[in-house]
């Protein structure tokens, strides 16, 4: 370029013109690294934190894996059921069973056969003559072999009866009744044990 051609200005003049900055050490490398660490350190320390402050159960894991809840199955809901009382909800005892006992045989029952072999003693107490053989024939005729008629002595009833001694021969007493319309069947302990008397009073019609 030639200098002639164009004067010398200000913006020509460079020495001194402008100011010269004060020399800076370096700085140190672990200065502008210091903001990463804090970050990697801080960050994971405040989630670990926060995750424990909202978890709902501070129980720690297991070893050998994290922490489990017990399985809930249909037949443990049943059990829970099951002693649960339907109006509070409340848990109660379940009643304690009584031990098995052996089954005791049941008594015997009467006999409920009708015994047409059985002696039949029929008292009259009607005075009415020939009564008591009457009734006999009339027995005999519905099956029943043994009768003896004889006049009534002693006996305190003033109504028509048929007693027998034992249960075995009530059945055949119940029997004898209705062959002859007479309602009372009494118990008479103090009789011949293989014998049904028959009492009759003016109240029977033959």
């Amino acid at each position: 370029m030639n200098e002639e051609q164009y004067p010398a200005d200000e913006f020509d003049v460079t020495e001194g013109a402008h100011p010269r900055g004060v020399h800076r050490a370096p700085e140190p490398w672990w200065r502008w690294m210091l903001p990463f660490l804090v970050v990697l350190i801080a960050v994971p320390a405040l989630a670990w934190g926060a995750m424990y402050l909202l978890s709902p159960s501070t129980v720690p894991p297991q070893a050998g894996g994290t922490a489990s809840t017990p399985e809930v199955t249909a037949e443990t809901v049943e059990a829970v059921k099951s002693v649960e009382t339907p109006e509070t909800g409340t848990m109660e005892k379940p009643e304690a069973q009584a031990p098995a006992t052996e089954e005791q045989p049941a008594p015997a029952q009467p006999s409920a056969e009708v015994k047409k072999d059985t002696k039949v003693r029929v008292l009259n107490g009607t005075g009415k003559r020939g009564l008591a053989a009457n009734v006999v024939k009339k027995l005999s005729d519905n099956g029943f072999k043994q009768g003896v008629g004889e006049n009534a002595k002693g006996w305190a009833s003033r109504t028509s009866a048929v007693y027998y001694p034992n249960d075995d021969l009530k059945a055949t007493a119940e029997e004898i009744a209705k062959t002859l319309n007479i309602n009372a069947v009494k118990d008479y302990k103090d009789g011949n044990k293989g014998e049904v008397v028959v009492l009759l009073r003016n109240d029977f019609n033959l």
